[in-house]
C-alpha cells in the first residue's frame, strides 16, 4: 500500500472502544497479508473481524475505485454482527458513511474517492459470481461450502484490479480437522493465519473468564482455539474422522465389475441431491456424488447417464425417497418413478419407505460409515459433473442439530438445510440397500489396486 495507508501506531494497547487501531501480533500479519485465499483461524474474542475490516477499510480509503464485498452465508446475519463491527469499532464517529440506510436495509458503502464496500450473501451467489471485485471478505466461511469460496475466488482473480492484488479472506473458529476451509490451508492451497487472544489486546479478563466457563467442544474451539473431532450439534464428525484415520478416505479406482448403485433426495426449490455407490460383501465405496438445484428429473436422469459414459459406470439400483411417487405438476398422469423407468427400463427402483423416526435414519448411517470407504475426489469449478465426493463429505460434516441460539441448546431433531440433502440420500441407500452377495474372487483384487494408489 502506499504511505497514506499505512496503519497508524500507538505507544501501549488499544482499549476496547480506542482509536486509531493499533494492529498486535498476529492480527499485523493479517493485514500486511498478500496471499490471494487467506483464511484467519482462532479463538471468539481475538479481534479477527475488527482486524479484517481495518485492512479493507484502509485500502478502500486509499485506492480511488477499489470494490470490496462483505458476505456471509445469508445476508441477515451481516447485519448484527460484522456491520456492528465496521460501523461502531472501524469506522470514527460522525463518519461520513453512517449516514444513508440503515444496516438492516444497505447494499454497498460507498466512499467519496468511488471505492465501495458491497454487503451481501452467499444466498445470491449467482449475483456475486458475476460481478467482480478487488477483494472478498468471507465471515464465517465456516459456513459456507468449498464450491462457495470457489466461485467467489473467480470473482477475485477475474478483475483487472484496483488494490495491488486480489485477495479473498475468511474468518472462523477452529472447526472438524476435516472441514474443507483447514483442508485447503493444510494443501497449502490456502493461508492459515492463526489468532490468539494474546494478539488481541482488548480482549478483557472477564470476557476470557466466560469463555474459560465452557465445557466440552464449545471450550476446545472458543476458548483454546483448537480444531475438534466431536463437533458439537455434528450426528457424523467423529465416525468421518475415524474413516480418515482408519485409512478409508482416499483416491478410490471404479471397479469395473461391480454396478454403481445411485441413492437420492429430491429438491424441489432447494437441493435434489445424489449419491453414488459400489459394495461387495459388507464393503461399500462411496465413488461419487453430485447436487443441483432448480432442475427438472430429466437433467438429472442426463447427469447419471453422461457420468456412466465418462466414468465407465454400469448403472445398478436407484434407492429413491418415498415422495419418489408423488405426481409431477407438469405430467399430471406421471409420477418421479413411472418417469424413472421409463429412462432407465433396466434398472431395479428402489422407493425406501417414507421416515417417520428420523433417529432411525440417522443410527443407519452411523451404521454405514464404518464400513464405507470414501472416494476424495473434489470436482473443479468449471467441471460440475467430475467426480465429487467429497463435496458430499463436507455436507455429512455440516449435518448437525439444530441450535437454539435463545437458549444455547441442541434439538433432537437436525437442521434443515443444504446439509440435510446429502445425509437424506445418504441415509437412503444405508436404510434401503439389503442386497447381500457373496464376496466375489475379485474383492482381494480390487483392494490390491487401493493399496498401490495409497500406500494403505
Amino acid at each position: 500500500m502506499p504511505t497514506g495507508a499505512t496503519l497508524p501506531r500507538l505507544d501501549r494497547p488499544p482499549t476496547a472502544d480506542e482509536r486509531p487501531f493499533a494492529p498486535h501480533g498476529a492480527q499485523k500479519t493479517i493485514i500486511a497479508s498478500r496471499a490471494p485465499e487467506l483464511i484467519v483461524v482462532g479463538p471468539a474474542d481475538t479481534g479477527k473481524t475488527r482486524t479484517i475490516f481495518e485492512k479493507i477499510h484502509r485500502a478502500l480509503e486509499c485506492y480511488p475505485g477499489a470494490r470490496a464485498l462483505y458476505c456471509r452465508k445469508e445476508r441477515t446475519s451481516c447485519t448484527d454482527t460484522g456491520l456492528v463491527t465496521f460501523e461502531e469499532r472501524v469506522l470514527p464517529p460522525g463518519h461520513y458513511l453512517k449516514a444513508g440506510p440503515k444496516r438492516d436495509g444497505r447494499h454497498s458503502y460507498k466512499y467519496a474517492n468511488g471505492s465501495e464496500l458491497v454487503v451481501g450473501g452467499l444466498d445470491d451467489l449467482e449475483k456475486h459470481r458475476s460481478s467482480e471485485y478487488d477483494w472478498i471478505y468471507v465471515q464465517e466461511c465456516s459456513e459456507a461450502t468449498e464450491d462457495d469460496w470457489e466461485n467467489l475466488l473467480r470473482a477475485t482473480t477475474g478483475r483487472a484490479g484496483v488494490l495491488p492484488y486480489p485477495q479473498l479472506i475468511g474468518d472462523m473458529n477452529p472447526e472438524h480437522p476435516l472441514h474443507w476451509a483447514h483442508r485447503r490451508c493444510d494443501e497449502g492451497r490456502a493461508l492459515e493465519v492463526y489468532v490468539g487472544h494474546e494478539d488481541n489486546p482488548s480482549v478483557t479478563s472477564d470476557r476470557l473468564a466466560a469463555l474459560a466457563r465452557m465445557t466440552g467442544p464449545r471450550r476446545e474451539r472458543f476458548f483454546l482455539g483448537r480444531r475438534v473431532v466431536d463437533t458439537e450439534g455434528s450426528y457424523y464428525g467423529k465416525l468421518l474422522y475415524e474413516a480418515r484415520e482408519a485409512g478409508r478416505v482416499g483416491p478410490i479406482p471404479i471397479d469395473p465389475t461391480l454396478r454403481v448403485h445411485t441413492s437420492w433426495d429430491f429438491g424441489v426449490s432447494d437441493f435434489t441431491t445424489i449419491w453414488f455407490w459400489q459394495a461387495s460383501g459388507r464393503q461399500r465405496w462411496a465413488v461419487d456424488y453430485f447436487e443441483q438445484s432448480g432442475e427438472g428429473l430429466e437433467y438429472y436422469a442426463g447427469v447419471i447417464t453422461r457420468k456412466a459414459q465418462r466414468y465407465r459406470y454400469i448403472l445398478g439400483d436407484f434407492y429413491l425417497p418415498h415422495d419418489v411417487e408423488a405426481r409431477l405438476q407438469a405430467m399430471q398422469a406421471d409420477t418421479r418413478l413411472d418417469l424413472l423407468r421409463r429412462l432407465f427400463p433396466n434398472n431395479r427402483m428402489v422407493v425406501v419407505p417414507r421416515v417417520t423416526d428420523v433417529a432411525a435414519r440417522i443410527q443407519a448411517s452411523r451404521d454405514l460409515i464404518p464400513v464405507t470407504w470414501f472416494d476424495d475426489s473434489r470436482a473443479p469449478v468449471d467441471d460440475a459433473e467430475a467426480r465429487n465426493t467429497a463435496q458430499g463429505m463436507q455436507r455429512l460434516l455440516m449435518y448437525k442439530r439444530e441450535y437454539n441460539e435463545a437458549l444455547g441448546t441442541y434439538a433432537a431433531r437436525p437442521k434443515h438445510d443444504q446439509a440435510s440433502h446429502a445425509a437424506d440420500s445418504f441415509g437412503a441407500f444405508a436404510q434401503g440397500f439389503t442386497e447381500a452377495p457373496k464376496l466375489r474372487r475379485e474383492e482381494p483384487q480390487r483392494l490390491r489396486i487401493m493399496d498401490m494408489g495409497r500406500g494403505w
